[in-house]
């Protein structure tokens, strides 16, 4: 049986600090990046993390493997693929997908926090 693994969508600088922290915690970790990335000198797949058909793919790989489950590493990833791992495929992930959308549109962004967060419509 194989270890639980972190799936990580993008694999820059802060990939390689989660990295060197998932070594230090017998963590393994993957990373889905593109070829000229930090992480490519770790454990990782060469692809685009806002490309729907990339981001599913990879996610469905750890499915097969037990108390697996699927983070982000940067904000611009697709989230409807997320959001199709999510709900139709069962992928273990952090409720990301909503999120994601909101970081992409500040004023639906300003208008959320208005909602939530009084304080903000003294500005």
């Amino acid at each position: 049986m194989e270890q639980p693994t972190v799936y990580v969508l993008g694999g820059g600088q802060l990939g390689g600090m989660m990295q060197v922290a998932a070594l230090e915690l017998g963590v393994n970790i993957k990373f889905l990046c593109k070829k000229n990335d930090p992480c490519t000198r770790y454990n990782h797949t060469i692809g685009d993390v806002r490309e729907f058909r990339n981001v599913v793919w990879f996610g469905t790989e750890l499915v097969k493997i037990p108390n697996s489950f699927l983070t982000i590493e940067v904000e611009n990833v697709n989230h409807l693929a997320v959001d199709f791992l999510q709900n139709q495929m069962k992928v273990n992930c952090n409720s990301f997908a909503n999120p994601l959308s909101l970081i992409r549109d500040k004023l639906k962004q300003k208008t959320v926090l208005e909602k939530t967060i009084s304080l903000l419509r003294l500005f």
